[in-house]
Order: C-alpha cells, then structure tokens, then sequence
C-alpha cells in the first residue's frame, strides 16, 4: 500500500527529468545552416549537430569548400587557406561520420557539413576515432547539400554560418504520449 506509492512518486520523478532531460538533448542538437550570398540574400537550411565533437556556440563564420575525396573517408586537400576560416562539406557514405570529420579536422577545416544521401536529417553517430575530433560537424539533407556543393563551395565571396537553435515544438504532441506512459507505470506498480 503506503510503500507501493512513495516507489511509485520517486520512480514518476525520476522518469519525468530522464525525459525532460531526453527532450533537451533533442532541441539542442538541431542547428541552422545560413548562406550569406551577394546581393544581401540569404539561404537558410536545417541541419543535425553531430553527437560527437563540440557543439556550435554560439555560431560558426566561414567559406565553403569541397574538398577531395569528396567523401571525406580518407586523407582530403587542405583547406584553401590558414587565413580564413573553412568548413568542407562532405558526402555522406563509404566511412564513419567520425572518420569524415577527423579527416576534414586533418586538414585544417574549422567544421564540416555532411551531404545525406537523401532528403532527409539523420543523427550522425560517434564511431572509434570519435574522441580525436575537436570541430563541429553538422548534417544537411541532400538537397541542401547539393545546393551548397553547386553554388557555394568555392565561392570566397559567399559566408556560411552555422548556429546552434534550439527547435521549437508542440508539447501536445508530446504530452498524451508521456501521461499515456506514465499511467502505465502507475497501473503496472499498483498491479505488482
């Protein structure tokens, strides 16, 4: 009886901050992609921060490149220059995200965009070399990779800027899900 409840308020307070906590890390992992072009016209594509390496705080300046290999999976050409801030855009597939990022970090980029292979954002997991990366990486989808590969890369008078937002979204679609959760929980430890 009495014992089943004060379980029951000490588990639900545990299980609301782990999802309070998981919704966080969700909004906190999305960031924007800007392309500041002539003209003062301005691009603007979602992206996924990568789950390793640092995040962007509070945003990222620089030009774009390609580099080669294009898929970033083994040693890629430097960047242009040590003078400016580059980020290299890279397709995805072939490797690990890690391995990508670490090869671009190798060659003097400052941070680097991953080209999905479709038109879609995916998480980009950490893999064995995940701990020697020390820039930031972001995903875009295929489309916006593709826009960025055509238009932008090797472009010095356009800028890229990377920001970390924090996504906004509805709690009612959140909401039913978790109370729905939670009533399970107190009707399986009433149960038991």
């Amino acid at each position: 009886g009495y014992e089943s409840i004060i379980i029951l308020s000490m588990a639900s307070k545990k299980q609301i901050q782990l999802v309070l906590l998981l919704i966080h890390i969700i909004a906190m992992t999305r960031a924007r992609v800007y392309v500041m072009l002539p003209n003062n016209i301005t691009e603007v594509f979602d992206s996924q921060i990568a789950s390793f390496g640092p995040s962007i705080e509070p945003e990222l300046t620089g030009k774009l490149a390609y580099p080669w290999p294009n898929n970033g999976c083994n040693a890629v050409t430097k960047a242009p220059d040590d003078r400016s801030f580059w980020f290299a855009i890279v397709d995805r597939g072939d490797c690990n995200f890690d391995l990508k990022v670490l090869n671009c970090q190798e060659a003097n980029y400052r941070a680097v965009i991953v080209a999905n292979s479709k038109d879609s954002i995916e998480s980009m997991g950490a893999g064995n070399v995940a701990r020697s990366v020390i820039i930031s990486s972001v995903m875009v989808s295929r489309s916006a990779g593709l826009y960025l590969k055509e238009k932008v890369a090797g472009n010095s008078s356009d800028l890229v800027i990377l920001t970390q937002e924090p996504i906004s979204f509805s709690w009612d679609a959140y909401l039913i899900p978790f109370c729905a959760i939670v009533g399970l929980c107190i009707l399986l430890t009433v149960t038991f």
